[in-house]
């Protein structure tokens, strides 16, 4: 307990340095101003968006559950998406979500390490889609020695996966005398039977499409605030930022992604001040939309159904 403490303190220290950091940059009052001149009108198609990305992520996790033999309804999928979204955006941790959805998909399949590989691997395919999209954009930001190490990476990644889940010792952990061994062992072989189905072409398309919307988002969100930006340069930076968000040293990435918006805004010559109403107007819009998600797990809870 006093480890998790400790943990969640440096966390805290973490994003507050960040946050100061970064207002020590920028002219506050210019961010301010920029923000107050949004065109709320423009955030309808987001808010649109958002739900056919967990429409489309939930249409995702149905295919790698039935790779695992399991056929869940998609209306059930859907609504444990969101409440696992208004559970990252309201515990210290970004995998509070994960946690939620895991212990959710048990219920339903009975399986607890079958649930787990398949929520992992949805993460999973949802990280190299980021990956793949950072392989795109790079080519319009960075040096091509930083490209071709992204596309090293991108390549490399499923056959890393393959060879590894096959090792002798991965696969004698699922017959291990330890119970948490053995689900640490089918959990990982999973992962190797999800990447060998011929549906996983599907689910990485579908990663990718949720990515892209998620570009498209920051480019709408860009002109509510009047911001001046190609959407190629948000093409290049989004999915670099987004991948910032899976570092686990802040709270929720709170410090680590307003810092990566102003750096790479400025990277491009763009005002660092509009980077950063860009990061309050996208995690404003995170916990908005996060409603929805925190209305269904009321009503679970007011039904008297267990929540975890």
């Amino acid at each position: 307990m006093k480890k998790t403490k400790v943990k969640f303190l440096a966390k805290v220290i973490t994003s507050f340095t960040l946050i100061a950091l970064v207002l020590s940059y920028v002219d506050l009052s210019q961010t301010l101003d920029t923000l107050a001149g949004i065109k709320l009108s423009y955030l309808i198609v987001p808010i649109f968006i958002s739900f056919v990305q967990t429409a489309t992520s939930s249409y995702k996790w149905q295919i790698i559950l039935s790779i695992e033999g399991f056929a869940v309804k998609f209306p059930y999928l859907f609504k444990t998406y969101l409440i696992g979204q208004f559970v990252s955006l309201f515990l210290p941790t970004s995998i509070g979500g994960d946690i939620y959805r895991i212990a959710a998909i048990k219920r339903t399949v009975g399986d607890f390490s079958a649930g787990a590989a398949t929520v992992i691997f949805d993460r999973v395919s949802g990280l190299y889609a980021l990956l793949v999209l950072a392989v795109t954009g790079s080519f319009a930001l960075v040096s091509n020695e930083v490209t071709y190490w992204l596309i090293a990476i991108v390549l490399f990644t499923p056959v890393f996966v393959l060879v590894f889940t096959k090792s002798r010792g991965i696969s004698t952990l699922g017959s291990s005398g330890s119970e948490a061994l053995r689900s640490l062992g089918r959990i990982i072989v999973s992962q190797r039977n999800f990447i060998s189905s011929k549906k996983v072409v599907a689910v990485v398309i579908l990663s990718i499409i949720f990515q892209s919307t998620a570009v498209l988002m920051n480019y709408l969100y860009c002109q509510a605030l009047s911001i001046d930006i190609s959407l190629i340069h948000l093409w290049a930076i989004i999915p670099l930022i987004y991948l910032t968000d899976m570092i686990p040293f802040s709270i929720n990435g709170i410090g680590i992604r307003d810092s990566a918006f102003v750096f790479f805004f400025t990277l491009l010559g763009y005002p660092a001040e509009e980077a950063l109403a860009l990061s309050i107007t996208l995690i404003s819009m995170r916990y908005l939309i996060g409603t929805s998600g925190g209305g269904l797990l009321l009503r679970e809870f007011l039904l008297g159904r267990k929540i975890l």
